[in-house]
């Protein structure tokens, strides 16, 4: 992530708060990266079959990388009807995404769930 040219390109801050601040969000998005990393790796060794990554690789040991370059299909529906908001996800989206999701320990419930703060109205 740090290493990509693109990213680090196009950032132009001077005051010292605000590296501190952009290299805060650099530290907690490889910490979020490693968890990501980390559970799905850890919940593959009880699986016996491996993922298929993006190019039809197969592994038991997937890279954050590979991971959020798969879950980057996950395509949201939302829709509004009379004030009310339905969300739903795509139909493209393959079982093994699904997959990801579910090893990551989450279910692909998180996509559609009402938040608690549009919960009430």
């Amino acid at each position: 992530m740090l290493k990509d040219p693109t990213i680090l390109d196009a950032i132009y801050l001077k005051q010292p708060k605000r590296i501190e601040a952009l290299g805060t969000v650099f530290i907690m998005a490889l910490l979020l990266n490693g968890l990501l990393e980390w559970r799905v790796r850890e919940n593959m060794k009880q699986e016996t079959e491996p993922l298929i990554l993006p190019g039809k690789r197969k592994s038991f040991n997937p890279t954050a990388e590979m991971l959020l370059a798969m879950l980057k299909s996950i395509q949201v529906i939302r829709v509004q009807i009379d004030g009310h908001t339905i969300r739903t996800v795509s139909a493209h989206v393959n079982d093994n995404v699904k997959r990801v999701v579910r090893l990551a320990g989450y279910d692909m419930a998180i996509y559609t769930a009402q938040s608690v703060e549009t919960a009430g109205r």
